[in-house]
């Protein structure tokens, strides 16, 4: 139990500082407890490292977790980075 504190605590925080929100990262939490949860915690620690960004704004920010909620929640319904993925790119374009 001790180890899989440590190892949550890890890769919460290298998310939260290191802005690396891949499949990978999520996949490893998604082990320790349910996608939702694991969804929330990384789109949060995503809009909070994106603070300092220049000309940010609250909504700015609650747009930007509400976006990795969609992107997150793509990935823990389909266990594939393809839908996240396509997704992302139509909102882009």
């Amino acid at each position: 139990l001790l180890a899989c504190l440590f190892y949550w605590l890890y890769s919460f925080l290298n998310l939260a500082l290191d802005q690396r929100l891949t499949a990978v990262n999520r996949q490893a939490i998604l082990g320790l407890y349910c996608g939702t949860a694991a969804n929330l915690t990384v789109s949060t620690a995503f809009a909070f490292a994106h603070r300092h960004n220049e000309f940010v704004t609250g909504i700015g920010l609650v747009n930007v977790m509400l976006a990795g909620l969609v992107i997150g929640q793509l990935f823990v319904l389909h266990r594939s980075i393809g839908s996240a993925w396509g997704f992302h790119f139509g909102w882009n374009f």
